[in-house]
């Protein structure tokens, strides 16, 4: 076997090696992050990374705490089977289809319920309010009752409007 054949055969070798690594190395980002919200057991001054309270983390308590969050790609925020609300929540930033931000329940029971109490429907309220260039959601496993308006979305631009709805009431 010649010494050039040997050498391009190693060369050849490696690039499949450092292949395989990039390829199974996922990105930092692709996981996201889990905030938790929790009716019954949060609290607006935990930091929302835990179901329950450990001693140093814990759910929010609020929709409205969860509003102020900008989600990313990847991220979910879960609200906990059991419980509801009746404040609204407004989600900000952004998923994609093969990586978006997800907004579903935990935990076992019922499923969560954003009630907003407006049975005559005069105030116009919303459960769930995507704005302008929100894209990229996937939400389920929810409850959404008593407002004009469950889920209010507005997605402009091209590629940007990837919503998906599953298994809500």
């Amino acid at each position: 076997m010649s010494s050039n054949r040997l050498l391009n055969q190693r060369i050849l070798a490696r690039i499949v090696v450092i292949l395989a690594l990039v390829l199974c190395v996922p990105s930092a980002r692709a996981a996201g992050t889990s905030y938790y919200v929790s009716q019954s057991e949060g609290s607006d001054a935990y930091d929302g990374l835990a179901g329950s309270y450990d001693g140093a983390h814990g759910p929010w308590k609020t929709l409205t705490k969860a509003s102020a969050v900008t989600f990313q790609e990847g991220d979910q925020l879960l609200l906990k089977c059991g419980d509801t609300w009746n404040d609204g929540l407004v989600l900000t930033g952004n998923g994609t289809a093969t990586n978006p931000a997800v907004l579903s329940a935990y935990g076992t029971g019922n499923r969560p319920i954003i009630d907003r109490q407006d049975s005559v429907i005069t105030n116009m309220l919303r459960c769930i309010f995507l704005g302008g260039n929100a894209h990229g959601w996937k939400i389920m496993n929810l409850e959404l009752a008593n407002a004009a308006r469950g889920i209010e979305a507005y997605a402009g631009g091209a590629g940007l409007s990837y919503l998906w709805f599953e298994n809500l009431l």
